[in-house]
């Protein structure tokens, strides 16, 4: 195996990653993407979750580079009957021989023949069985492997998830790192989308022939970006550890909605800024 299990499927950006979901993640793509995400930010990440995302994704491609105990001993084991059966074979054939071409042979001949293939026989089983019980502790131990790679992939892809649900569009960007100003520049956007969404409602509420299924709509999409925004600010903060002051930075979206929406600046009101 040259792939990293994963738990959860994972999103992919244009360059090493794509919008699919896979089952499987590369183990390469998977160090790329820890490259991706500053340090600062994946270290809060392992100390809170009393995890190493390197050192998983180093132990998972440990076993995949494994040789598996057992296999050279099932390979002998394999090899040996095939001979034993060779050999059982040519003895029959001599044994058939001999009765043909001799038929007053003195009996000892065929019965030394045929003691040697009853040998022959316990001998092929007791390696079939010794090959068995080989082949039943290696599929225990590949067993044992696999749930330990699933546990270890499992840690990286809750990363891998928490990251990407904080990008933008749900992709890495291509041209910078996942640092705490990129995850600042998220929330700015955020935030705004939420005044922009807060101040039409307002504006709707105020007109005296408002339409209740327009304001109605405009509450759903007001409260959609407020929970949206409560989510990100959630891992942005507590599970990424970006230091982040809510006030400065509404009051930040609310000065730039202002100027690229003056027809709804007086609506633009926010206990926040």
């Amino acid at each position: 195996m040259k792939y990293l299990l994963a738990h959860e499927a994972s999103r992919w950006t244009q360059s090493h990653y794509s919008q699919k979901a896979f089952d499987m993640i590369n183990i390469q793509s998977a160090r790329n993407f820890l490259n991706k995400v500053s340090p600062e930010i994946r270290e809060h990440w392992e100390k809170k979750n009393n995890v190493s995302l390197a050192e998983s994704i180093a132990e998972i491609e440990s076993i995949d580079m494994e040789k598996m105990p057992g296999e050279d001993r099932i390979r002998t084991c394999r090899n040996a009957v095939k001979i034993l059966s060779l050999t059982i074979f040519l003895l029959f054939l001599t044994i058939g021989v001999l009765a043909y071409n001799y038929p007053h042979i003195q009996p000892v001949y065929p019965y030394t023949l045929g003691g040697l293939i009853l040998i022959a026989f316990v001998a092929i089983a007791c390696i079939q069985i010794h090959k068995i019980n080989l082949e039943n502790k290696l599929s225990e131990h590949r067993y044992d492997q696999k749930n330990k790679q699933e546990i270890l992939s499992g840690k990286v892809s809750v990363f891998w998830d928490t990251i990407l649900k904080v990008c933008e569009h749900d992709t890495l960007p291509e041209d910078k790192p996942v640092d705490a100003e990129y995850l600042k520049g998220v929330l700015h956007v955020a935030i705004k989308d939420l005044l922009l969404k807060q101040a039409v409602l307002r504006m709707k509420n105020s007109n005296p022939s408002f339409d209740v299924d327009n304001v109605a709509a405009a509450a759903i999409e007001y409260r959609s970006a407020d929970l949206y925004l409560d989510i990100q600010w959630g891992i942005v903060k507590d599970k990424l550890g970006v230091d982040i002051k809510r006030r400065e930075m509404f009051k930040k979206a609310e000065d730039e909605m202002r100027i690229t929406h003056p027809g709804l600046s007086q609506y633009f009101k926010t206990t926040e800024g």
